[in-house]
């Protein structure tokens, strides 16, 4: 018997601009964010929503950043609630 997903998501970044995408070279893959997934794209590249729901918080006043754990209080991010009740924090 074959299983089939329950939840659907679109790709978050334009697929003709995805150069890759990378779950392990991130030191900031770890604790909660272990099961994190990267996609690889350039500056200035539109991060799309995967899937519907309502945009619950945004922190977007920070232009400071790297792999530094020093940097990840620093992390761009939205949250969104899916209308399956899923709930995704994108970094952006």
């Amino acid at each position: 018997m074959s299983k089939s997903a329950i939840n659907r998501y679109k790709l978050p970044v334009p697929k003709d601009r995805l150069q890759r995408i990378d779950r392990t070279s991130s030191p900031a893959h770890q604790g909660n964010l272990r099961n994190a997934i990267d996609f690889i794209v350039d500056e200035e590249t539109p991060v799309l929503a995967a899937a519907d729901g309502i945009v619950t918080f945004v922190k977007d006043d920070s232009n400071t950043g790297g792999s530094n754990p020093i940097y990840w209080s620093l992390t761009n991010f939205i949250v969104i609630v899916h209308s399956n009740g899923d709930t995704h924090d994108t970094i952006i």
